[in-house]
């Protein structure tokens, strides 16, 4: 499946649960539950935070150069020996 076919899934697919939030008798105490298609944006904003914080934690935190383990086997002047 192509991009555009996925993004058209992804967006049909929320449209249909917009409408079904629309049919239903909100249970929430708060004022904002109340409001249609809250907890669908709240759980797509949720799930984006998560996907780019993951991605940069791993980028910052992570991730290593590509010659991180020959530097660190052969020294850090490249003439081998002990780091």
């Amino acid at each position: 499946m192509t991009a555009v076919r996925w993004a058209l899934a992804a967006m049909l697919a929320a449209a249909v649960v917009s409408g079904l939030d629309l049919l239903a008798h909100p249970h929430g105490e708060a004022w904002w539950h109340h409001l249609p298609g809250f907890d669908l944006v709240y759980g797509f904003v949720g799930c984006v935070a998560i996907v780019v914080g993951s991605k940069a934690l791993g980028k910052v935190w992570l991730q290593r150069p590509e010659r991180f383990y020959e530097d660190r086997e052969h020294g850090e002047d490249g003439k081998g020996g002990e780091a």
